[in-house]
């Protein structure tokens, strides 16, 4: 199915990325055929590039104030999270929890409902 990789970038300084733009592909290039998650700086631009994975290597990631992070049950990056900094994985999960509770009863709701176009 092909490889997908996950870009954030910092948007403090995103017009510099105009200055150099072949040099920002390169880079981000480089990065995504890595095998680990990166951050880079193009051109004095913050970007964090996931590890590239497989299509059907599903994940989730979260994002809570300037970061985004993977949560993975299965991923060495996502238990090294958890080991660093146990109160804002708690945070996270607790975060992640409250928004599978809410959709669920929105799925709920609209599943009920005679006219799924309502």
């Amino acid at each position: 199915m092909g490889n997908l990789t996950t870009l954030t970038i910092n948007n403090d300084t995103l017009n510099n990325l105009l200055d150099d733009p072949e040099g920002v592909v390169r880079e981000i290039h480089n990065a995504a055929c890595g095998s680990k998650t990166q951050t880079i700086h193009p051109s004095g631009v913050q970007i964090k590039v996931q590890k590239t994975r497989d299509a059907d290597d599903h994940t989730l990631y979260i994002h809570m104030g300037n970061s985004l992070f993977e949560m993975n049950a299965s991923s060495n990056e996502t238990a090294a999270l958890m080991k660093k900094n146990p109160t804002n994985f708690k945070e996270m999960l607790e975060y992640i929890a409250g928004q599978v509770e809410e959709l669920q009863g929105k799925f709920e709701d609209y599943q009920s409902k005679d006219d799924p176009q309502d």
